[in-house]
Order: structure tokens, then C-alpha cells, then sequence
């Protein structure tokens, strides 16, 4: 059995993608292993994933991320929260025993949410109990939690990684690459590619900063002649947040479409050279880049957005990224050709390490 632990099942189109991603790895080359992907809303994620794995005997559940549930404030600091989940982490596998446990990439992982290092205390207690080998890999841990238990858990695990240079330095981690990358070779182009795509997000932003977007949103789209919205896709990555402002930017550009977290589940979030992105997600800038898009970036946090976006621009997506209260007018959307070749070869660098970590089997 191979134990997989991600924030799957929100929905939030990233941590779902990278799920994905390394279930088709494992159907494709472990296709006889059972597996258990331990994520946030395990009937969601079955729904999600279940059908593009084909027979691969997946269980979706949730015992390790129960840990992370119903914490007292109190009790977050990460050397309490060590200790409160180390015997139940021994419990937890004192029966079925893994052949590995691997914490996938994603941004769950960091100071933001200190009750999530519990999937950490966790991981490293079955490891030192049980002899379990233990995987991080695509991690995005910044802000950074700065406790040494927690950076010593993290690097009692027989492999891990930060997904960006920061993360790599503040924990003493070595650098690795964002899980998605391992999924890009199975984006395909949409057959009716918008020529505009805002990415709209309603978690982690305030009404004055949605107010600020929405007026970039509006730079944006008269600078390109969009004025009335036509060949312009606004895009759902995290219902139902993420749809809050489409009421109004429906009104305000009526020609425009609106494609919703399923539809674009289906689709796969995909970019096309000559399009042009605007957008304050992570993931979206890495994939939309990796398929050949021109964008631009918003940073709307900067020890944690700012962190994620300007590791891509340190890989040559050439996307500008920009401060959401910055007062200059936005700079010209841009992409790089290089980027876009340059991604098949860390998806194949991404694969490469799936090999070692999961062998496939003979």
C-alpha cells in the first residue's frame, strides 16, 4: 500500500491536479497497488478522480488530516502539536503499515495554517516507529513554521523538498519543483481558447483588495479592446469563492464567459501562445506559462503568493509579477517560448523522481 496525503477534495483546482497527477503516475506504472489518499473531503476527491485512473484501487480517506481538526488555539505551536500527535500517528499504523508515506506538493504545509503541521508530527512519528519511508516532495512551506522540532521532523523524512529557493533555505531543505510540473504533459489546448483569461479568486482577499483587482481587471481589459467582454474567459479555480465577483463583472461585460470549477476541471487548465492571463494563482501562472500563455501575475500576499510567483519567474515564465497595491499601470503581459520547452523537461525531471520514490514495477 502506498500512503498519499494532500489537501485534495476542497475543490481548489491546483492541490486536485497534483493529486491527479500522481495517481496516473501510479496507475500507469504500480497499476496493481492498492493506494490510500488521505485529503481533505475524501467523498469530493473520489468524485473528482476516481473516473481518470482507471482500475487503480485507490481508497480516498481522511485519518491522518482528522489530526489536523479541532485543535485548540492554544495547542498549535508546533512542539504542543508534536506531542499531541505522536501517539495517535503510532496508532494510526500500527496495523496497516505502508510501504511509504508521501506528503504530495502544495502550499498546505506552512505557517498560514500551523494545525496542518500535524500531517508533518505525523508522517516522521510512523517513520521513527514503524520504519516507514517517508516522502515530501513540491513542498510550499513559506511562511515558514520556525520551530527546530518541526525542522527536524521535516528532515527526518527519508526524502523532501521545497517547491520554491526560500523554503530551501529557511528549513535547510533541498530545492525540488512544483508537483504540477509532473502533471503538464497531459494539458491539451482548448479548441475554443479564449484570447483573454482573468483567473478571479474570493478566498484570502478582503473587499478592498477585491476592489483593487477588480480595477485591474478593468485596466486590463481596456488596454486589450475587450470593452464589452467578448473573447474574454473569467475562470473558477475554488468554488464557490472565486465566483463572488462575476455577478458584476457579468454585468459589466456581458460578452464574456464564465467557466465554472467543473467545466474547467474537465477542460484542464490549459494556456495557448498569443493568450494573455491575468491572474493571482500560483498554479495557474505555472500552467498557463508551461502551455506557451502570456501573463501577468498579481501578488496579493507576499510572504506567501509573492513567494510562489517569483519561484516561476526564477524558472523564465517571463511573466511580470506585480504588487496588488502597486499604483503604476499594469506592465505589458509577457511570456517565454523557452519556458514552455523548458517545462517538458522538468516534467520529465519530475517523473524521474517519481521513479525513485515509486519504482515501477516489474
Amino acid at each position: 500500500m502506498r500512503y498519499l496525503v494532500n489537501a485534495a477534495g476542497i475543490p481548489n483546482y491546483g492541490d486536485e491536479f497534483i493529486a491527479l497527477a500522481w495517481l496516473r503516475y501510479l496507475q500507469h506504472h504500480r497499476p496493481h497497488d492498492e493506494v490510500v489518499l488521505d485529503c481533505l473531503d475524501p467523498g469530493r476527491a473520489d468524485k473528482l478522480i476516481r473516473t481518470r485512473i482507471g482500475e487503480l484501487p485507490v481508497r480516498f480517506a481522511d485519518a491522518m488530516w482528522a489530526l489536523t481538526r479541532d485543535v485548540p488555539e492554544g495547542e498549535r505551536a508546533y512542539p504542543v502539536l508534536r506531542e499531541r500527535v505522536r501517539p495517535l500517528a503510532r496508532e494510526l499504523f500500527a496495523e496497516e503499515r505502508p510501504e511509504a508515506i508521501h506528503l504530495l506538493g502544495g502550499g498546505y504545509l506552512n505557517a498560514m495554517w500551523p494545525q496542518n503541521a500535524a500531517l508533518v508530527a505525523a508522517a516522521a512519528e510512523a517513520g521513527r516507529a514503524h520504519g516507514i519511508p517517508v516522502y515530501g516532495t513540491g513542498l510550499g512551506l513559506m511562511p515558514a513554521d520556525a520551530s527546530p522540532e518541526f525542522r527536524e521532523d521535516l528532515r527526518s523524512f527519508r526524502y523532501v523538498e521545497s517547491r520554491d529557493a526560500a523554503g530551501a533555505r529557511e528549513l535547510g531543505i533541498r530545492k525540488g519543483l512544483d508537483d504540477a510540473f509532473l502533471g503538464v504533459r497531459a494539458l491539451v489546448p482548448w479548441e475554443d481558447a479564449p484570447r483573454i483569461v482573468v483567473e478571479l479568486q474570493g478566498d484570502m482577499i478582503d473587499d478592498a483588495a477585491r476592489e483593487i483587482y477588480r480595477a485591474r481587471i478593468d485596466e486590463l481589459l481596456a488596454r486589450e479592446g475587450a470593452a464589452t467582454g467578448a473573447g474574454v474567459a473569467f475562470l473558477e479555480a475554488f468554488p464557490p469563492h472565486d465566483a463572488a465577483l462575476w455577478p458584476e463583472l457579468c454585468e459589466a461585460y456581458p460578452e464574456a464567459r464564465f467557466i465554472d470549477f467543473w467545466e474547467l476541471w474537465e477542460r484542464g487548465q490549459s494556456g495557448a501562445p498569443g493568450q494573455i492571463w491575468l491572474t493571482t494563482r500560483f498554479h495557474a501562472h505555472l500552467l498557463a506559462a508551461a502551455t506557451g500563455a502570456a501573463g501577468i501575475a498579481i501578488d496579493i500576499r507576499g510572504d506567501y503568493y509573492g513567494v510562489k510567483h517569483r519561484s516561476l519567474t526564477a524558472l523564465g515564465t517571463g511573466w511580470p509579477v506585480v504588487r496588488l497595491d502597486d499604483p503604476a499601470p499594469l506592465p505589458p503581459a509577457r511570456t517565454s517560448p523557452l519556458f514552455r520547452r523548458t517545462s517538458q523537461l522538468r516534467a520529465v525531471r519530475k517523473r524521474l523522481l517519481a521513479g525513485r520514490l515509486h519504482p515501477p514495477a516489474r
